[in-house]
């Protein structure tokens, strides 16, 4: 009994001491290679309506590198209109004391449960940038991108009408990547995002139908490259 209780105590020991190595592989000064010396563009307030900003607050992030924590407690804010993620390295730091993060795929970004990475140009002539990941898997994975448009305001033609305000207007695009490396922008309509499944067509189609989707909404899209990836 004393032997066996030995035993466990020591097991426990030996797992904490190594889940604790795990996950300090990285060090403090490992966060700052990715950490720019460029201050934050300076965005002019109450110009325009809407954000440039996805969200216009610094929020509590995450930094993962190849699947352990690097950081987790910086600040993070993402410019989808200039493609640029602005990073306090502490959330305590003021606004101004944020930099830019230097853009490179080595890096995996969290906030709240949506998840960022830095995708390169590739092959298939899709333009660099951070893109948000979907959901992925061996046979697909589908990401998400998230652009604000600025739309020029116009001045009113008459005395009738009113100015029309320059706004931020938010745009979404969705992309699929495959066991082949190819990565590609999904159509806008519902049959070309089934099409969009080229292997499996008939078990894709029956799903489809007998789950009722509508792969216009992401939840339901999820759903069957969750499938997909299944099959």
């Amino acid at each position: 009994m004393k032997k066996s209780l030995l035993f466990s105590l020591l097991f426990v020991s030996t797992s904490l001491l190594f889940n604790t190595t795990a996950q300090s592989v990285y060090n403090d000064t490992d966060i700052n290679k990715y950490i720019s010396n460029v201050p934050i563009p300076k965005v002019e307030e109450n110009t325009y309506l809407g954000s440039p900003y996805e969200n216009k607050d610094f929020q509590r992030g995450i930094i993962t590198k190849n699947g352990i924590i690097l950081s987790q407690n910086v600040a993070l804010r993402y410019n989808a209109n200039r493609d640029l993620f602005e990073i306090k390295k502490n959330a305590v730091l003021k606004d101004n004391q944020a930099r830019l993060l230097k853009k490179t795929d080595e890096i995996e970004l969290k906030i709240n449960n949506q998840k960022y990475i830095f995708l390169p140009l590739n092959q298939d002539n899709i333009k660099a940038g951070y893109f948000v990941i979907l959901h992925k898997g061996e046979k697909a994975s589908i990401y998400k991108k998230i652009y604000m448009q600025f739309i020029p305001g116009q001045k009113a033609y008459s005395s009738m009408a009113q100015d029309v305000a320059p706004t931020y207007k938010e745009k979404t695009t969705l992309y699929i990547s495959n066991k082949e490396g190819e990565f590609k922008e999904l159509p806008s309509s519902k049959g070309g995002k089934q099409k969009a499944f080229t292997n499996h067509k008939k078990e894709v189609k029956q799903y489809i139908k007998d789950n009722k989707l509508n792969l216009n909404k992401e939840t339901d899209l999820i759903k069957l490259v969750k499938y997909y990836n299944s099959l």
